[in-house]
């Protein structure tokens, strides 16, 4: 409080003890905008990728040669001969009961596990076999056999991942091209919400440092009748109510189905125009009435407690 009184005299404005701490937080905004945009993205991608590499790896693992397979979903998978460092396979067996009702048995001379990365899914191709199966539903004689040159089989993952929905990309993890790519195409409406929050949100969070520094300064430069380390809590209310309103808009526009654009950037704007409302008080020397109202119920409370405390 002494040093800002004595800037104040000399004639130093409040506008000059501001250009400082916008310049720390026009470099925060920056940082924050590129951890928001490229490294967060980039993370999250890398780390998905990983845990598609361990399942992948897991599961080529455990097929082993002349060994009955159950790790994927409705399938058991037989092979007398593995190839772990191709993942090729000879004299295939599979007992296929994805249909539920009509269970097949696939034969194949031999067969390859495809991984798709970008897809995050393995494709296990079979060459030269035949399915059998007994339709349900017709008579008891029925048999079906179909022989094919190239047959495909998605591989689930499920049970090696955590969660299943983890071999499709998240918003979050798209990098700024690919959300206005995937914005400006064709998709199912759920996904185009999704992918505009996730772009707005990216464009809001930089701004928080310099909003935060707009509130801060004025703040800051005004005397804490309730002392300094109230300041501390007085950052952290604010820092945690900002943060709020943003994710009380997300699940607004998520749940009520509200306008993307005009609620979230709602809080933003709000806390703004609350920050240049704090300028134009402390540049004409006058304090914010709620926070004196709130200091003082703080500072009541405070005696109340040390008097129940005391002996």
């Amino acid at each position: 409080d002494n040093e800002i009184t004595a800037l104040k005299s000399t004639g130093i404005s409040l506008y000059q003890l501001l250009r400082p701490v916008l310049v720390c937080a026009v470099v925060a905004s920056l940082l924050t905008a590129l951890a928001t945009m490229v490294i967060s993205p980039a993370c999250k991608s890398g780390f998905r990728g990983r845990i598609f590499e361990i399942a992948l790896s897991q599961a080529s693992i455990e097929l082993k040669p002349r060994v009955f397979n159950s790790d994927f979903d409705h399938l058991v998978i037989y092979a007398n001969a593995v190839d772990e460092l191709n993942g090729s396979m000879q004299g295939i067996l599979i007992s296929d009961e994805r249909a539920g009702d009509a269970p097949a048995l696939i034969l194949a001379r031999s067969g390859r596990i495809i991984p798709d990365r970008a897809a995050l899914s393995v494709t296990l191709r079979l060459s030269d076999g035949s399915i059998h199966r007994r339709p349900s539903g017709r008579h008891v004689d029925d048999y079906q056999v179909v022989t094919f040159a190239t047959y495909d089989i998605n591989l689930s993952l499920g049970q090696q991942t955590p969660n299943p929905e983890n071999r499709f990309r998240k918003p979050s993890e798209f990098s700024m091209l690919e959300l206005t790519t995937v914005l400006n195409s064709d998709g199912a409406e759920k996904d185009h919400i999704a992918t505009l929050i996730e772009l707005h949100r990216r464009l809001i969070l930089p701004l928080a440092p310099m909003i935060f520094a707009l509130i801060g300064v004025p703040l800051g430069i005004q005397s804490q009748r309730s002392g300094r380390g109230s300041g501390f809590s007085l950052a952290l209310a604010i820092f945690l109510l900002y943060y709020m309103f943003l994710s009380l808009a997300q699940t607004l526009v998520e749940e009520k189905h509200l306008p993307v654009g005009l609620t979230l950037w709602t809080p933003s704007l709000i806390f703004f125009a609350g920050g240049w409302y704090l300028m134009y008080l402390t540049t004409r020397e006058r304090r914010l009435p709620l926070l004196d109202w709130v200091t003082d119920r703080w500072l009541l409370l405070r005696r109340k407690l040390r008097g129940k405390v005391q002996p």
